[in-house]
């Protein structure tokens, strides 16, 4: 990933979560969320500054702690039963 990459959806993060506090019912929906959540309310402005924070190493660590096992799934119509 690169930084330009990374940038790109700090981006799109921020401006999903800029677009979902449009409405006063959802930013009141959000503060009541982060209340109850124990965070405080003043979370509402600390997230996008937590974005912001990420770095390309950040998500490198992130991948590398909990993408390192992959798993397959096989999902559709089977002519055996397999759950006997």
């Amino acid at each position: 990933m690169s930084e330009k990459e990374l940038t790109h959806v700090k981006n799109k993060m921020k401006g999903f979560y800029l677009l979902a506090h449009q409405e006063s019912k959802e930013q009141a929906n959000f503060l009541a969320f982060y209340e109850m959540q124990g965070v405080g309310y003043d979370y509402d402005v600390e997230y996008p500054k937590k974005i912001d924070s990420v770095s390309v190493d950040d998500v490198y660590a992130v991948a590398n702690k909990y993408l390192n096992n992959p798993a397959i799934a096989i999902t559709g119509p089977f002519s055996v039963n397999l759950f006997k």
